[in-house]
């Protein structure tokens, strides 16, 4: 078992009723790992996540600095239009979301045209792409996904409720 620690200097706020697109995150981190302990206190909260060991994981504080977890990475978001399909590859994030939401409403042309993103590449689906995968829903009303079900965007779409979007198993 491998335990990672995470903490802030904000304060404790309960979860929303009603989350909307955002509020997802102790949600996500719940169905991805075997244990989410929450400690709020006076100097902020800290949560520490248990799993078992399946692979080496890049632990840091970066925050919104993209740049900074790019060069400890090595990776940062690609794009490639393969027919009706858009494939991305990279972490899509805080830093990374507007591109990944650019990309996606540029392929579709705005709406006009029916188009499949392809996710089996992205090695982080964070709650700012949760949050872009729902307002491009609402934008793009023939949107459609591929995530295998192994994938980071697979499990992630599964534990947020929007694997509908998901075409079906073998699709591009």
């Amino acid at each position: 078992m491998r335990d990672g620690h995470l903490a802030d200097g904000g304060s404790w706020r309960p979860p929303a009723d009603d989350p909307g697109g955002r509020g997802r995150g102790l949600m996500m981190m719940r169905g991805l790992v075997d244990r989410v302990d929450v400690a709020p206190g006076p100097e902020g909260t800290t949560v520490t996540l248990a799993t078992p060991a399946r692979r080496d994981v890049l632990v840091g504080t970066y925050g919104d600095d993209t740049a900074a977890l790019a060069r400890a990475t090595g990776e940062d978001l690609t794009t490639e239009t393969r027919g009706d399909v858009l494939a991305v590859a990279g972490p899509i994030d805080t830093g990374t979301v507007e591109r990944f939401r650019h990309r996606v409403l540029e392929d579709a042309r705005g709406g006009a045209r029916k188009v499949t993103v392809d996710l089996d590449g992205a090695s982080v689906f964070s709650s700012a792409a949760v949050q872009a995968v729902h307002e491009l829903r609402r934008d793009l009303p023939g949107l459609r996904l591929h995530a295998a079900d192994g994938s980071v965007a697979g499990r992630v779409l599964a534990l947020t409720g929007l694997d509908d979007l998901l075409d079906p198993p073998g699709a591009p």
